[in-house]
């Protein structure tokens, strides 16, 4: 029997205007009133007695759900602001533990309510992933320091990010980012919080010191290395990371902040995929290198590069059958700089696009020089990940060496194993059209890298050079001759020429000799020569093989 207070406090439930629902700790809906059915447009028959999960399907997922299951959970109030993706619009939802079960109120939001629940989110919110920005960095960093306790920051910068979105847009890009901070986000622990600091960056506050931080940077690393497959094609990437601690290396967030970005700025320039703690000298050594920015835009207008010529020898003759191209930069007050000293910082300012430019026309000059002396010998060259990604790469290769006169099977790209790997897909495509015209394709580095053998068939390599580092003391190092023996033999069967590089001692050579190498290439057969010295060096070496040993100079 309904009495006339139970009819006053229906009408007053409906009155105060906010949604009401009581559930029991099954989630059983024992009450509701008028507000609560119409807005989800329901009669009571169809909610008294069910379960939300019964007439919503996407219960799960609202804010509803979150905030009841938490009261059941701890058993104390809890309020918050959010969208609710069952009525479509901004509520204020509050929950009360009750006997058995729970009580939740919502209404609609106010507009300076959801304006400065909005505000107070973007500013310490990254929009896209949901990580907490630079912003909320700085004041948990603030936190610390006030607690005078040790911390470390891990900036972890994408390595080869630029890749994706080149090939798909910067909705790939984003597509990306997702994936990798959720990923980023399942490798944290306990003390560790993830923060987005900016397009392809982020970083790790860890609540210790440095202890431990290579294993925790190899981790991320690994994690970052996974495949990412968007539209059909597979992307790896890889990390570098910058560090700084406190109280190492400052008591200032900003400070802090930006040795950690210094350290990282080391890193993808000198390595790649490694870890670089902050050190004193680095504010010098960054002036070195935006000067360094300086002059190699100045450098691509005077033409001050130059490029040099190491030849590779055939083991059973000595001859000279081929030659890689490596360049120089001829600077006009250090001198003569190798490619580790500037190559890195024209990858960082995007200017690789002209250097490859200048290797690809050079070596092809040079080559139609060679060949008014007779010598015909393929040369090879190194090129950027930004170029051998760029579709337009076939035309380009295609019209300078029609320009020059020479055929397309005078030229070599060496490829390190990594980035091929990393550019899986679109690589195989553009590398195909580049076989079908006749360019040779070499894979170098091999063995550091990560990939199957069985994508050197996918790749049509012709080539696999042994990574220097498996030749180094190979005539003493037993792991090393196998590892030698097992590249070799497994070459062999897939009809691969097989280069050594930086041989440097007679014991290396014969080893290599004793293991079947096809063609050497290092120090210890020739250091790398202007081009002049190069035709000097043929005409002796290629004369000479029936009269004298393969290997005398």
């Amino acid at each position: 029997m309904t009495t006339e207070n139970d009819v006053s406090l229906s009408l007053l439930m409906t009155e105060v205007g906010e949604a009401i629902v009581y559930a029991d700790q099954q989630w059983v809906v024992r009450y509701c009133n008028d507000v609560y059915l119409n807005g989800l447009g329901l009669g009571r028959e169809q909610v008294i007695g069910k379960t939300p999960m019964d007439y919503q399907p996407n219960f799960s997922r609202s804010i509803f759900y979150a905030l009841m299951e938490q009261v059941f959970r701890d058993g104390k109030a809890v309020a918050q602001i959010g969208y609710s993706t069952i009525l479509r619009r901004w509520l204020l939802v509050r929950a009360f533990p009750l006997k058995n079960g729970a009580l939740m109120l919502a209404n609609d939001a106010s507009e300076s309510i959801v304006k400065q629940h909005l505000l107070a989110g973007k500013a310490i919110k990254d929009p896209l992933t949901g990580l907490p920005n630079k912003l909320g960095l700085t004041t948990a960093v603030d936190e610390l320091l006030k607690a005078n306790k040790p911390f470390t920051l891990m900036i972890l910068g994408l390595d080869r990010f630029r890749s994706i979105n080149d090939a798909l847009g910067h909705a790939g890009g984003d597509m990306a980012l997702l994936e990798i901070s959720s990923k980023f986000q399942s490798a944290t622990e306990p003390d560790e919080t993830l923060y987005r600091l900016s397009a392809d960056e982020f970083v790790v506050l860890k609540k210790q010191g440095l202890s431990g931080i290579e294993k925790r940077f190899a981790v991320f690393k690994k994690v970052a290395e996974t495949p990412i497959l968007l539209h059909g094609q597979s992307f790896v990437l890889s990390s570098s990371a910058g560090i700084s601690s406190f109280p190492n290396d400052g008591a200032d967030s900003e400070l802090l902040l930006k040795r950690a970005s210094l350290a990282l700025h080391k890193a993808k320039i000198f390595g790649r995929g490694k870890l670089y703690l902050y050190v004193d000298g680095m504010e010098t050594e960054s002036q070195l290198q935006a000067q360094t920015e300086s002059d190699l835009r100045r450098a691509i207008e005077d033409n001050e590069f130059r490029l040099v010529f190491q030849p590779k020898g055939d083991m059973a003759t000595g001859q000279v059958i081929g030659a890689e191209a490596l360049i120089r930069w001829n600077h006009p007050t250090r001198g003569l700089l190798s490619p580790i000293s500037f190559l890195g910082v024209a990858e960082e300012c995007r200017l690789m696009r002209e250097i490859d430019l200048f290797v690809l026309r050079e070596a092809a000059r040079v080559n139609a020089t060679w060949r008014g002396f007779g010598i015909e010998c393929p040369v090879s060259i190194n090129l950027s990940t930004e170029m051998l990604s760029d579709r337009g790469l076939i035309a380009l290769v295609k019209d300078v060496f029609h320009d020059q006169n020479v055929p397309l099977n005078m030229l070599e790209i060496e490829i390190p194993e990594g980035v091929l790997m990393a550019e899986l897909e679109s690589s195989i495509e553009i590398l195909a059209s580049l076989r079908e015209m006749g360019v040779r394709i070499s894979m170098d580095d091999f063995g550091t890298g990560y990939s199957s053998f069985s994508y050197l068939a996918r790749f049509n390599i012709q080539t696999l050079k042994i990574d220097r580092s498996f030749i180094s003391g190979l005539d003493v190092s037993t792991i090393n001759i196998k590892i030698v023996r097992a590249i070799i033999q497994m070459a062999r069967s897939l009809e691969l020429e097989v280069v050594a590089e930086g041989v440097e001692t007679l014991g290396e050579l014969n080893k290599l000799k004793e293991l079947h190498c096809n063609t050497v290439q290092g120090y210890f057969y020739a250091k790398p020569m202007t081009s002049e010295d190069f035709i000097s060096f043929f005409m002796i070496k290629n004369a000479v093989r029936n009269r004298m040993s393969p290997f005398s100079i």
